[in-house]
């Protein structure tokens, strides 16, 4: 074989490597982002019902509870959230706030409530959650759900 030969396929395999190294180089330390349109920090909500989902809740069709409130009042959920940092008490974060379905940032709707809460930066959050919505369960000094009855004490 004639050396012009195997210089032309060396260059040839020189010129894949360099594109190659280009392509993969091209790349390198790009993060991906996430796509939201609220801060990263904020506390948000879904609702999902399926088939394999677990729930006690009175309440498992979510057209319902993403009526608007006008129509039906108890419409939503009702969320409960401590924080459990490892120096101190726990504290309330959400006491039976109310999430419901709206055009909360622009034009679409999504679950949203009133008072904003983020992520804390240390420490842990546990939820509760319930649906449809209510006003007379809440929290106690000691973090356990009291179930007032209005009108019977």
């Amino acid at each position: 074989m004639n050396l012009n030969y195997h210089k032309m396929k060396f260059l040839r395999l020189a010129f894949y490597v360099l594109i190659a190294q280009l392509v993969l180089s091209g790349c390198a330390g790009e993060a991906v982002e996430e796509t939201s349109s609220s801060s990263a920090s904020e506390i948000n909500f879904d609702a999902y019902v399926g088939r394999n989902a677990s729930t006690r809740s009175s309440e498992t069709n979510v057209d319902f509870l993403k009526k608007d409130l006008h129509d039906a009042y108890n419409a939503g959920f009702g969320v409960f959230a401590i924080y459990r940092h490892t120096d101190e008490a726990p504290l309330m974060l959400l006491n039976n706030e109310h999430v419901y379905w709206k055009n909360w940032k622009g034009d679409h709707p999504d679950w949203g409530y009133e008072h904003t809460r983020y992520w804390p930066s240390e420490g842990s959050v546990d939820f509760y959650a319930f649906a449809p919505h209510s006003d007379v369960p809440r929290l106690n000094d000691n973090f356990e759900i009291d179930f007032l009855l209005i009108g019977l004490l």
